[in-house]
């Protein structure tokens, strides 16, 4: 079966998150990078990076999975799950 694509939104549980983390926080947004530079690596997610928005801190991701099911088991180990919300929306043609 041919994989499929999402786009993954991480939101913040604040919006001033990227501005005033504390330091535990930070310490997992670290977990949460190398969490998903190792899907980077093994071919589950093309990119991701935070995204500079005046109004919330968020993050974007465009993951390449076989199911949306396997999208959200991605999102469900992500460490940084209990500091925002993981949105994910398919992306039905992607071109690269």
């Amino acid at each position: 079966m041919e994989n499929r694509f999402y786009m993954m939104r991480f939101v913040a549980s604040r919006a001033t998150f990227a501005h005033d983390m504390t330091d535990v926080e930070r310490a997992t947004m670290g977990l949460h990078v190398a969490y998903w530079t190792e899907h980077v690596r093994a071919g589950r997610v093309l990119m991701f990076g935070p995204v500079v928005d005046a109004r919330e801190s968020w993050g974007f991701g465009v993951l390449e999975v076989p199911s949306e099911a396997a999208a959200r088991e991605l999102a469900e180990g992500d460490p940084a799950k209990a500091l925002g919300r993981h949105e994910l929306l398919p992306i039905p043609r992607l071109v690269r």
